[in-house]
């Protein structure tokens, strides 16, 4: 089979350079055309959770509130990374997706 195609090229010179220029042309105009992203967006939909707490320590607000929605959030789809904070009488989560 291949033999067959390189006997063909070796014959048949002219229109083999002649579909070689034909493809070129057509991937020259469609590289022309086509849209391109230069400053593609580079931010990821992001989600917070931010939640009050009165009268918690820092200790309490992270075992008793941050520490749960931490993990319902790791544990929702195409998340990818998950970070918290707490304080004294606040939380906040923030997870990309």
């Amino acid at each position: 089979m291949l033999n067959i195609i390189i006997k063909f090229s070796l014959n048949n010179k002219f229109f083999v350079l002649l579909c070689a220029t034909v493809v070129m042309v057509i991937g020259f105009r469609t590289a022309i055309n086509m849209d391109v992203d230069v400053f593609p967006d580079l931010t990821a939909p992001t989600v917070v959770v931010m939640t009050d707490a009165h009268g918690m320590a820092s200790e309490e607000v992270e075992r008793l509130v941050t520490f749960p929605i931490e993990t319902a959030m790791n544990g929702a789809t195409d998340v990818r990374r998950v970070r918290s904070a707490s304080s004294q009488g606040f939380s906040f989560c923030l997870g990309r997706i």
